[in-house]
């Protein structure tokens, strides 16, 4: 599946499996209510913010069934996305026939941070596993010199005032132990790349040749 964001905003792709039988009203539903996510919507680990024309694209194995993505990032009013309009239900049939992919290189998650390898420059792909013993993800991103993450909540808590102190480049939101799936991404020489996993608060900084 390949993502793109081609909105003036930073954008996300949570994602879920919906229980049979249930629809687009009842997403609808769910999300004007406001209330915490509901027993028959399973969240399957989408993918985390991406910038305005940024690219990634990720495979992964997925059961036959009702799906939705939804966006949860905030509008400069402070309105979440999803609650505007912006989510999707769709359903997946069939066998696409895929084999496994053979990863450039891997990105591990571990109980105590993320490991990351050397890596190309050019279009990689970087199967991403969870090794730990509890959830984990991978966030990656570029940030502008002298500014983190405080500086991303403030901007966007803000209104995405001034200029962005950090492009967004996709990544795995929350996957299981032992699962893991796989993420191509074009990778730029020189570039200072920052990989985060929330859960553990533990980040890696990287630059390819």
């Amino acid at each position: 599946m390949r993502f793109t964001n081609t909105g003036g905003l930073p954008h996300e792709f949570a994602f879920a499996r919906i229980e049979e039988g249930k629809t687009e009203e009842d997403v609808r539903e769910v999300i004007e209510s406001g209330g915490e996510p509901p027993d028959w919507a399973e969240d399957i680990a989408g993918v985390p913010g991406l910038s305005p024309g940024e690219t990634i694209t990720v495979t992964r194995t997925l059961e036959p069934g009702s799906y939705a993505f939804l966006c949860f990032f905030p509008d400069p009013e402070g309105t979440p996305h999803a609650a505007l309009g912006m989510y999707e239900v769709f359903t997946i049939a069939g066998n696409s026939g895929l084999t496994a992919l053979e990863p450039d290189a891997t990105i591990t998650a571990t109980d105590d941070g993320l490991e990351v390898p050397a890596l190309s420059a050019g279009e990689q792909t970087v199967q991403f596993l969870n090794d730990g013993t509890k959830p984990h993800e991978l966030v990656l991103a570029t940030f502008e010199p002298g500014k983190g993450v405080r500086d991303v909540d403030g901007w966007i808590e803000g209104g995405y005032e001034g200029e962005p102190p950090v492009t967004f480049l996709g990544g795995m939101q929350t996957i299981p132990s032992g699962e893991s799936v796989f993420l191509t991404i074009d990778l730029e020489p020189g570039v200072e790349y920052t990989a985060v996993d929330f859960s553990t608060n533990s980040r890696e900084t990287f630059t390819v040749s």
